[in-house]
């Protein structure tokens, strides 16, 4: 059975404040089940909840450059089989992966969160383009095989590629018989990229014709002091764990973002059984169920009056979670993710 080096896009202790180290673990549990031995490098304190089969490669506490990654993969794949790389959007890690993976001969698996091109135009790291840019097409050209984390995303990368996203744990996030305090629930970061003006606009054109409509915002950034509106219920950040009542507490889920490589609180909420509404950007355009709606400003605060008025949320929220089950529960993913890796390493 293969075995492999894993580097991180965070440290572990990083993954563990965000709330996504049960998840990582758990990914890697399944390939140390499905794949080989599993070996994790980190920088830092290794979190205690990390206790258990997978190896840990302690280096020592400082920040981890591309070049103090690539020497970390570079000690650490000579035992091995291939090297897997976590990419959450920089690139560094996929360069460091490249480098490891051209020293020592092994096979590199990565994970890609998005392209150079989005990146650059929404993120504001416009000014770090070029050197994105060289990154990804030396992925490409280095015979690596990359887990998109969309299909619109592995449209845009020209090099070998499979779809292989998040997956949503539908056994917590289910849907509830909570009572439903609002209308509409956010769940995400408080940024620009997220077009917050956006979502009051939305809920402040719904008010217009139904004025007992109701928001409720859940994340934490920059742009929280605007939450202060009518109808608008800021609820702060919420731990991952606390996030099903969240879900429950409404009726259906909204984003007006300007871009999404993902979008996992979209997933989460319609597990919950949330039908939700979002503009068609990005992976939005495939993450999104029939039932829920996919249009411009005005034709979501059109829906979103429809929907208030006839209250067709439950036969709608039930797709959504049907769609969410069947595609990105944990087996579907994960599976599908192992069975790349085999075919890409015969």
């Amino acid at each position: 059975m293969p075995s492999c080096v894993v580097l991180p896009n965070d440290a572990l202790s990083a993954y563990e404040k965000q709330g996504n180290l049960p998840q990582f673990l758990d990914r890697l549990e399944y390939y140390r089940e499905r794949l080989g031995a599993v070996t994790i490098i980190d920088w830092g304190k290794i979190p205690a909840k990390t206790k258990g089969k997978i190896g840990f490669a302690r280096e020592p506490a400082r920040f981890p450059r591309p070049w103090n990654q690539a020497r970390a993969l570079i000690k650490h794949a000579r035992g091995v089989d291939f090297i897997r790389v976590f990419e959450g959007g920089t690139f560094t890690k996929a360069f460091a992966g490249v480098l490891a993976s051209k020293a020592t001969g092994k096979p590199l698996v990565v994970s890609l969160h998005g392209h150079h091109t989005a990146l650059a135009k929404y993120y504001g790291w416009s000014k770090w383009a070029p050197a994105m840019r060289v990154a990804e097409w030396l992925l490409a050209h280095s015979g690596a095989l990359v887990l998109a984390n969309s299909r619109e995303t592995a449209s845009r990368y020209r090099g070998k590629s499979r779809v292989s996203t998040l997956y949503v744990d539908t056994e917590k996030f289910k849907p509830s018989n909570a009572k439903k305090k609002y209308d509409f629930v956010y769940v995400g970061s408080l940024q620009r990229v997220k077009n917050i003006d956006g979502l009051l606009a939305f809920i402040r054109a719904v008010r217009q014709r139904v004025p007992r409509a109701t928001l409720a915002v859940a994340g934490e950034g920059p742009l929280a002091s605007k939450l202060k509106a009518p109808g608008v219920s800021y609820l702060g950040a919420v731990p991952h764990d606390a996030l099903p009542r969240v879900y429950a507490s409404a009726r259906a889920f909204v984003t007006l973002t300007h871009y999404e490589s993902f979008g996992i609180p979209v997933i989460e909420a319609q597990a919950c059984g949330l039908p939700s509404f979002a503009r068609p950007v990005g992976a939005l355009r495939e993450n999104t169920a029939r039932s829920s709606f996919l249009g411009d400003e005005r034709e979501l605060v059109d829906a979103a009056v429809r929907l208030l008025e006839k209250g067709d949320w439950t036969a709608r929220g039930a797709k959504a979670r049907a769609f969410v089950v069947k595609k990105y529960s944990r087996g579907a993913v994960l599976e599908r993710e192992c069975a790349a890796i085999r075919a890409y390493l015969r």
